[in-house]
């Protein structure tokens, strides 16, 4: 006699297994339409490959699965496809989900059938094909691929199979008379099972109340090396690990599977169905389900087809609405209650039970936790229900992990035996649910994390290649102007010589040619050196502009802003140190002795200049266009949005302005000391020099004028928009809009007033002034350069001062929420928490402030 082995804990509750095992197994009626949902399985979902209108047989697939751990779907009735969109679907949480609708025609007409002809010598894969087409799945409830599983022995090394067949969930008797009506079929669908995994012994394991089943099993094995092991009654012996447990002794490790011991499982009825679907070639489009509960007037089990609505069994088995406490899907301990009667039958329906209140009386109300460790003894997973319980009640998912709440079967013994009346299993399917949630987020986050971070490598990757391709062909066109001049002027030597220059001369242009090739090549390897060092400099320095950008889009303290200006500023040194230095190896070697190479190599340098101009006024243009947009947008933000989006919009203006500030000066500084000037023809005397620049001067200046004239129009019309929004707010909102609407004025008011002063100061000194007379002294430039860069840096700060102090403000707003929400739910640590954050907030809110105020006062000091 085989040995058996006990598992932890356990209960005994009351069976009421024979009310619906009085009359044999019998057919339900042809329900007048089916509903299909395509997710009936573990995995992902299938695909349908009808399409509404279509004329469907009984056993024609009708979705096709998408995936490895998937399952097809099979028409359960012969008729027109008439709907496929979102239904109701069998559920805890009522959901709905794409399903598949078709109304019978009554006339049940089945499709061809392809039965696997002589099972015995068939090969692996053929069976495995054929359990897959037929859409089979775990049949107990799981309801995962039965193809999948089946290709465990690729994994792992098998030696034990077993049969579910314990059916330990009070009410239902779906397993029993499965097992008395087709008990031949079991032993093949066995046999089939043991042809794809191979193992040394095949058990299936029975408890003690199903002596009918048991007799008509060991009769059926008889002359097989199947073995039918009688266990003794105890809920829930047939969960996977407590079976596996009682029939080997061997136990699955936590976070394991039964392949990881050597041991594969399948319920009894998936058995059935493999060999209906090996030898008969009949997907599965039925199940046994039993209809149990005192509401009904008749009790049995029926062969359903899967689809059929769950009101025309309940009129069948003749249903009583009004003495019935509730419908439930599944048995007493792990089913769950039913919305609606209007939902279908799906593979992992096995009962649908109907009790009255004497049966099923309502739920006691849920008290306090006494530490009675009751339901440490009943659990069969040898886990702590009570801490489990604490944990996922303070939703701290983190330890009930650590815990193995993932070990947890929800059989619902804990539940059973506590004196509180607590609902834990519902407690550890919200903690479960939860932490599967959060992990999905993380791995999304994960991934568009990576896909980011690829976008920046990649994009930085392409615009280095395009800055070295860009410089390669600016070098290969100045190259090609030299040559091109040599020859030139290679040319006319030999033309001096040809008409009685001194042999001497002669002689030695070949030597000068010489030394200009030499000078040549040695100043092509700096420049391509300079030029590599200047496409880095350039990635460096958009690196240091997007740190900046997100800096302040994260809302970080000023010091951080501060050190990341620093770093931007730097990089911006080193790339004009760079481009300084390439413009030197540029303009025209000063060691050669050629008249007419000099001139090729200054025609050369003034090409360069030329385009560097061009790009820096195309630059400039576009950085002034910015400023616009960004301006756009600010006025956009404070008429309709909050205060954390006009400070967002403020420091993309800021940022706009830098940048157009920078592109303004790099242009100045083209016009102003233009490579060309100093390779002039020397018939150009400095009087017409210093004309064009006073011309341009001029130019410049009238248009910063009128700029600046329309920002102060601007920035005036916002105060008067301001004006009345903050009118409204005070007429209309509560505090915290009436607050909001008044920073935003303050803030427009500021920015009129800086527009205002602009213009005033280009209407006292303008532009042109500086540039028109030759005689105004060097001290004088410098001074008037000098207070506008003060001025400048000094608007700068504190526009950056400004919006650290809104930032700061609405940063302590956020947490004095946050704080008020952890008072109202009563958690100390998480006050605590938030006192400290309000705390810090302020802080910061008033180290802003203080800063703005000093750079306020400093204003008249660091003008003059």
């Amino acid at each position: 006699m085989r040995s058996l082995w006990d598992f932890h804990g356990g209960i005994h509750p009351d069976e009421n297994k024979q009310q619906s095992l009085q009359q044999p197994l019998a057919d339900a009626p042809l329900p007048k339409k089916v509903v299909l949902p395509l997710q009936q399985h573990i995995g992902a979902a299938s695909e349908p490959i009808v399409q509404v209108g279509d004329k469907v047989k009984t056993g024609q697939c009708i979705a096709k699965a998408d995936g490895f751990v998937s399952a097809n779907i099979h028409a359960s009735i012969s008729g027109t496809v008439v709907a496929i969109d979102e239904q109701p679907i069998p559920h805890p949480s009522g959901m709905s989900d794409l399903c598949i609708s078709i109304e019978s025609d009554g006339l049940d007409q089945w499709v061809d059938l392809t039965p696997v002809t002589d099972w015995q010598t068939a090969d692996t894969e053929t069976l495995i094909q054929a359990i897959a087409k037929a859409g089979i799945v775990g049949l107990g409830g799981a309801g995962f691929p039965t193809a999948v599983k089946a290709r465990t022995r690729e994994r792992h090394a098998i030696d034990t199979l077993v049969i579910n067949a314990a059916e330990c969930e009070p009410y239902i008797t779906a397993d029993d008379i499965s097992m008395q009506t087709y008990p031949e079929q079991i032993i093949i669908g066995a046999q089939i099972l043991c042809q794809l995994v191979n193992p040394s012994s095949c058990l299936i394991g029975v408890e003690d109340n199903k002596s009918d089943a048991i007799k008509a099993l060991q009769k059926a094995a008889q002359g097989t090396h199947i073995e039918v092991v009688v266990i003794p009654t105890k809920y829930p012996s047939g969960g996977e690990k407590q079976l596996i447990k009682i029939l080997t002794g061997r136990e699955v490790p936590s976070g394991g599977l039964p392949a990881d011991i050597g041991v594969v499982c399948q319920n009894v009825g998936t058995t059935l169905a493999i060999a209906q679907a090996i030898t008969l070639g009949q997907p599965l489009v039925s199940r046994v389900v039993t209809l149990t509960g005192n509401a009904f007037t008749r009790r049995q089990n029926l062969q359903v087809r899967l689809g059929t609505p769950i009101h025309e069994l309940l009129a069948y088995a003749g249903y009583n609405a009004a003495i019935a406490s509730r419908l439930v899907m599944g048995g007493p301990m792990m089913g769950f209650s039913l919305l609606s009667d209007q939902l279908p039958v799906v593979k992992t329906t096995n009962c649908i039970l109907a009790p009255t209140a004497q049966e099923f009386p309502d739920p006691e109300p849920e008290n306090p936790c006494i530490r009675c460790g009751m339901c440490e003894q009943a659990c069969p997973a040898e886990l702590l229900p009570q801490q489990l319980h604490w944990f996922a009640k303070a939703q701290e998912f983190e330890k009930a992990q650590l815990f193995n709440l993932f070990d947890c079967i929800e059989c619902g013994a804990c539940a059973y035996v506590c004196p509180s009346h607590i609902p834990l299993v519902q407690y550890y399917r919200f903690a479960k649910s939860e932490i599967r949630k959060e992990s999905e987020e993380a791995k999304k986050a994960e991934r568009a994390k990576i896909r980011f971070e690829q976008r920046q490598a990649r994009l930085e990757r392409e615009e280095a290649e395009k800055v070295a391709q860009r410089e390669a062909r600016m070098a290969a066109a100045a190259a090609a102007t030299a040559a091109k001049k040599a020859a030139e002027a290679s040319q006319s030597t030999n033309l001096d010589s040809a008409t009685g220059t001194s042999a001497h001369n002669t002689a030695a242009a070949p030597l000068a040619t010489a030394s200009h090739a030499a000078t040549s090549q040695l100043d092509e390897a700096a420049l391509k050196k300079l030029k590599i060092q200047r496409a880095a400099a350039a990635v460096a320095l958009k690196k240091a502009e997007k740190a900046l950008t997100e800096a302040k889009d994260n809302g970080v303290d000023v010091e951080t802003l501060n050190t990341l200006d620093q770093q931007l500023n730097a990089a911006q040194q080193k790339l004009n140190t760079i481009d300084q230095q390439l413009g030197k190896e540029i303009s025209p070697a000063a060691a050669t002795s050629s008249a007419n190479a000099t001139a090729s190599l200054n025609a050369g340098a003034q090409a360069e200049h030329e385009k560097a101009l061009k790009q820096a006024k195309i630059a400039a243009a576009a950085s002034k266009a910015a400023v616009k947009k960004a301006e756009k947008a600010l006025i956009h933000a404070r008429e309709n949005e909050g205060v954390e989006e006009i400070s967002a919009k403020e420091q993309a203006l800021v940022i706009a302005q830098n940048l157009a500030q920078k592109a303004a000066e790099k242009l100045e500084a083209l016009n102003q000391a233009p490579v060309a000037a100093s390779v002039a023809a020397p018939s150009q005397s400095a009087s017409t020099v210093e004309a064009n620049s006073s011309d341009t001067g001029q130019a410049e200046y009238e248009k910063a004028l009128k700029q600046a004239k329309i920002a102060a129009a601007a920035s005036k019309a916002a105060v008067k928009k301001a004006e009345k929004a903050l009118i409204h707010a005070r007429e209309n909102e509560g505090a915290e809009e009436i607050s909001a609407k008044e920073q935003a004025l303050v803030i427009a008011q500021s920015l009129a007033q800086k527009a205002a002063e602009k213009l005033e100061a280009l209407n006292q000194t303008p532009v042109a002034a500086s540039v028109a007379a030759p005689s105004q002294p060097a001290s004088t430039v410098e001074a008037n350069s000098s207070a506008e860069t003060g001025q400048a840096e000094y608007e700068k700060a504190l526009k950056q001062a400004k919006i650290a102090a809104a930032a700061s403000k609405a940063a302590v707003k956020k947490a004095e929420k946050a704080l008020a929400q952890a008072q109202e739910k009563g958690d100390a640590t998480e006050i605590d928490q938030c006192t400290d954050a309000v705390n810090s907030a302020k802080n910061k809110a008033e180290a802003a402030a203080n800063k703005l105020k000093q750079l306020t006062e400093a204003k008249a000091a660091i003008v003059e």
